[in-house]
């Protein structure tokens, strides 16, 4: 089992979203290896907006204010959310999205968290 931790704080702002044609930019992925079937990839967000993320390879994402591969949350509060897969092998994760609001103190945006590859 392979334990994977980053913590990335960054901002997000506008990534060339196009709704008309359900386009969508993902300036940032993770690249991990899944060495198990059944593994997940997990995430943490503390940040308010509308968010995509795109698991690849398969992967099916979970958690709260999910619909398909679009997250929105309505306030700042921090909820894990996870990419579930079925089969082994390279694991690209995408995001994209903006932020409309941001915790206060030291909390991240963004950080991954418990990985079970």
């Amino acid at each position: 089992m392979k334990k994977l931790f980053l913590l990335f704080a960054f901002v997000f702002s506008l990534f060339g979203i196009t709704t008309n044609a359900h386009a969508v930019d993902y300036p940032f992925s993770v690249t991990t290896t899944q060495i198990s079937s059944g593994g997940t990839f997990n995430f943490y967000m503390a940040v308010k907006g509308t968010f995509y993320v795109d698991c690849g390879s398969g992967g099916t994402l979970s958690g709260t204010g999910v619909s398909g591969g679009t997250i929105t949350k309505n306030d700042t509060t921090g909820y894990t959310y996870t990419c579930t897969y079925s089969t082994q092998g390279i694991k690209t994760i995408r995001f994209g999205g903006r932020a409309t609001g941001y915790a206060n103190g030291l909390t991240a945006a963004y950080a991954t968290i418990n990985n079970k590859f």
